[in-house]
């Protein structure tokens, strides 16, 4: 009596079907390394890993096919030599794919770093919920108000929580800026570097305003390359924002005009009989000093330069906005910007009340 052993892996099929299925896996992979996109990137990555892994399956059906082979009819030796010669080959291509993605990585962050190079000595402005760089004794912010407030104040603190510094900030309604020479409220210049701050509002009645859209200004000094093909700006104190996020580019004589956070810069004041007196105190070397004159809604009436001499000056208002208009007696905010020759903020103190002069 003859037995006969059936055959398990006829033609060897199972294994066949299953490099058939890796050499398809890696051509997707290849596909999927010459889009530059970052999703298809994504998705070659994951095809290589996953066909990567699947080399051990590959080896535990040869060595089963191996086990369970028809003693009567074995593997063809030139047939089983054909087949590891296949899978090296779909090795051998997923390594060079992944060889390729390499390469994509690298160009996608070398353009990157080339486009955000011009940032490098300009000013940018980017969102900020909690810090800002000081730079060369400067630093500078600017936010949003719904609406006109009462007052707004900015409190600074250093990296310890210790506050170093509490300023008195615009009130318009819209985009403000202020700016902060670095100094505690004894007067001592303080080092660069990142900062903490906290901005609150209030209307006439003390209640709270929200105020939005906080942005930091600083000088790029260096760009940086990550991983995952974007660029970071390098603030020169240790504050890196993304490139993605800016708000807005500006030069050293673009940058707008921030007021400088002083208690007593911007006051509220009574138009009576259409006239109004400040006196203010300023420093040496102010070479223009403006005064912003805004109504109880926030609104801009006009622009007047006033005196620049070291120590006490007096301000008079006629009452008048831009176009010579006569403006209801009331309620004002004036603001006080004094500048150097080159265009350089400086202190403007001890403002209040004085008598008008015609």
């Amino acid at each position: 009596m003859t037995t006969t052993i059936p055959a398990l892996t006829s033609n060897n099929s199972i294994l066949n079907n299953y490099i058939t299925q890796q050499q398809q896996a890696a051509a997707n992979a290849a596909a999927a390394a010459n889009t530059a996109s970052g999703s298809s990137s994504t998705s070659g990555a994951n095809t290589l890993e996953g066909v990567s892994g699947n080399f051990n399956t590959f080896l535990k059906i040869l060595t089963t096919q191996l086990t369970n082979q028809d003693p009567t009819n074995a593997t063809d030796t030139n047939q089983f030599t054909q087949e590891l010669v296949e899978f090296s080959q779909v090795e051998q291509q997923l390594n060079t794919n992944s060889d390729l993605q390499q390469l994509i990585n690298l160009q996608k962050n070398s353009s990157g770093l080339a486009a955000t190079l011009n940032y490098i000595g300009k000013y940018v402005e980017a969102p900020t919920t909690s810090t800002f760089p000081v730079q060369g004794g400067q630093g500078e912010l600017a936010y949003t108000l719904p609406s006109v407030a009462k007052s707004v104040t900015v409190t600074v603190t250093d990296s310890t929580g210790k506050t170093v510094a509490t300023l008195d900030a615009p009130t318009t309604v819209g985009l403000d800026r202020v700016a902060w020479d670095g100094r505690d409220g004894s007067g001592n210049q303080l080092p660069d570097g990142v900062y903490n701050f906290q901005l609150s509002a209030a209307d006439g009645s003390g209640n709270p305003i929200t105020v939005s859209d906080t942005r930091a200004v600083g000088l790029v000094t260096a760009v940086q390359s990550n991983s995952d093909g974007t660029t970071s700006l390098d603030l020169g104190t240790g504050m890196v924002v993304p490139s993605s996020t800016l708000d807005a580019v500006y030069t050293s004589t673009s940058l707008p005009l921030a007021q400088s956070g002083t208690e007593s810069a911007i006051v509220q004041a009574s138009l009576t009989n259409g006239t109004t007196g400040l006196s203010y105190t300023l420093p040496s070397g102010v070479a223009n000093t403006q005064v912003r004159v805004l109504d109880s809604n926030g609104n801009l009436v006009n622009t007047l330069s006033s005196g620049t001499s070291a120590g006490t000056n007096v301000f008079n208002w006629n009452g008048q906005n831009t176009s010579g208009t006569q403006l209801a007696d009331g309620t004002y905010t004036f603001e006080f910007i004094a500048t150097d020759a080159n265009g350089n903020l400086l202190p403007v103190t001890n403002v209040q009340s004085a008598a008008t002069s015609s």
